[in-house]
């Protein structure tokens, strides 16, 4: 998960508003780009700024205040506030802003949302902002008929890198996150939601990292880890949420215990990120792989040996030039950027020969790994080069197994 602190801008100052009211507003900083670059400091990886005053006009009213940021910060920004039009988009987009988030125009012009996304692969976000289950728009001044999951589902197949849901009611008053209603929106779509409004405290951290209790039952519930970043505002400001608490919180469920790697749910960060820092000259490369009847291997020689076997393709992962994760029991994925993209399928080849001579001590374990490559292409979006490499290791295994099938193309190995 992403811990986005938030700058929202009235007339060119970093301000808080209290349920989206702009005569309920409390100045924090003089100066937003210092704010920005003390942010930068502390560690965090990714801004979120919002144009108030565009939110009402409906067109960028602090440009020369967002343009300063850009030039004191080198993490990425997502903006939101009166993004209206393609012109907007491509102007933000163009000068350096990683994302723009686009809220009212989502609701009146959806067409606008898909031509953006399609032009713009992995930049343009939806900001929904419910006030009692209902979409406000024109920077929260009136109150559409439609949920936030009608609008999210319209948007499901059109390339939106993620959806910012915010609670009206519980911004800036630091009553914490409506966990159920994020969580419950999160679990209806595949798109990744990033929380917002009310954050109040490092609980509200830990509740979107793990199990939650409902305030209706009190009792735990689940999600998909579908929430890929929160935001928070006034609790930064005044101190009651401690920065460096909470990244090294986030840090840590991201990382799987036992191997090393990312963790599923520290991917889907780590994704956002790097879609957020990517150039038009960068491209990745995709390996995903599981373990052929890894059960099989822990039935023969125990957990010791099971657990050891994972630790050491951990480290095997760990030591390419890569984002490595484990997706989940036996499943990994590797995606290599740089030169190393163009070694993905002689890596997964290298892979094969290796953990098939594989030894743990004295036992020869000689795991066997079906293995799926994808290699980037025009227009593609991080996620979907990674469902291209998922279809090649399906196909992989529907051939038998042990080998690497490259997407688009025959088997390697």
């Amino acid at each position: 998960m992403i811990l986005l602190p938030a700058i929202d801008l009235k007339e060119g100052l970093a301000v808080r508003l209290q349920q989206g009211d702009m005569a309920r507003a409390t100045v924090f900083n003089r100066d937003p780009a210092a704010q920005a670059s003390a942010f930068e400091s502390q560690g965090f990886e990714y801004l979120h700024i919002v144009d108030l005053d565009g939110a009402f006009a409906g067109k960028p009213m602090n440009a020369s205040a967002v343009e300063g940021i850009l030039g004191a910060v080198k993490i990425p920004l997502q903006l939101g506030g009166g993004i209206r039009d393609m012109a907007t988009v491509e102007g933000w987009l163009g000068k350096g802003v990683a994302r723009v988030i686009i809220g009212t125009a989502a609701v009146r012009d959806p067409a606008l949302v898909k031509e953006a996304a399609r032009a713009h692969p992995g930049r343009v976000a939806v900001g929904l902002d419910a006030r009692d289950g209902k979409v406000a728009v024109e920077g929260w001044a009136e109150t559409s008929e439609l949920s936030a999951l009608d609008i999210a589902q319209r948007f499901e197949d059109a390339g939106v890198a993620a959806i910012v849901y915010t609670d009206v009611a519980r911004d800036g008053m630091l009553k914490g996150l409506n966990l159920e209603a994020t969580i419950a929106l999160a679990n209806k779509i595949s798109i990744p939601v990033i929380a917002s409004g009310g954050l109040a405290s490092i609980e509200d951290v830990q509740a979107l990292l793990g199990d939650y209790r409902t305030e209706t039952h009190g009792t735990l519930g689940h999600y998909t880890g579908n929430i890929a970043g929160a935001i928070a505002g006034r609790a930064l400001y005044d101190g009651r949420l401690d920065a460096a608490a909470a990244l090294a919180l986030i840090r840590a469920k991201a990382t799987d215990a036992l191997t090393g790697l990312l963790t599923r749910r520290g991917f889907v960060a780590k994704r956002q990120l790097l879609g957020a820092r990517m150039t038009s000259n960068e491209r990745f490369s995709a390996v995903q792989f599981d373990i052929d009847g890894f059960n099989r291997t822990t039935y023969e020689h125990g957990f010791r040996v099971g657990d050891a076997v994972l630790q050491r393709i951990g480290a095997m992962m760990m030591a390419e030039n890569a984002v490595a994760v484990r997706i989940g029991g036996d499943d990994f994925a590797l995606l290599l950027s740089g030169t190393a993209a163009g070694d993905a399928a002689a890596i997964a080849q290298r892979y094969l020969r290796d953990f098939a001579a594989m030894r743990i001590g004295e036992i020869a374990v000689k795991i066997s790994c079906s293995f799926g490559v994808a290699s980037w292409k025009t227009g593609d979006t991080i996620e979907s080069l990674l469902a291209r490499a998922a279809t090649a290791l399906d196909a992989a295994k529907r051939q038998g197994g042990g080998r690497v099938v490259v997407a688009d193309g025959a088997a390697v190995a």
